[in-house]
Formats: C-alpha cells, structure tokens, sequence
C-alpha cells in the first residue's frame, strides 16, 4: 500500500512537470537549448 502511494506521487508529480516545467521556462525566456537541459535533467530525476 504505502510503495503504491509513492509510485502514483511520482507518477503525478512527473506528469505534472513535463506540462507545467515548459510553460514556465518559456515565460522566463530561456532558450531552447537550456530548456532541453533543464528537462532532462529535472524530469529524469522524479522520473
């Protein structure tokens, strides 16, 4: 029961991010290149 709780936060915490990480970084006015390293690097580690 409790690992099933932490597979599902992770779960939605990385669903979470591939949507809302993007939209943020592009507001910020990051390029291209840093976002995709910025991704990569923050979603693998929830991921």
């Amino acid at each position: 029961m409790l690992t099933g709780g932490a597979v599902a936060i992770c779960g939605a915490s990385e669903a979470l991010a591939m949507i809302l990480y993007p939209i943020l970084l592009v507001q910020l006015g990051f390029s291209e290149a840093q976002i995709a390293f910025l991704l990569g690097a923050s979603i693998h580690d929830v991921a």
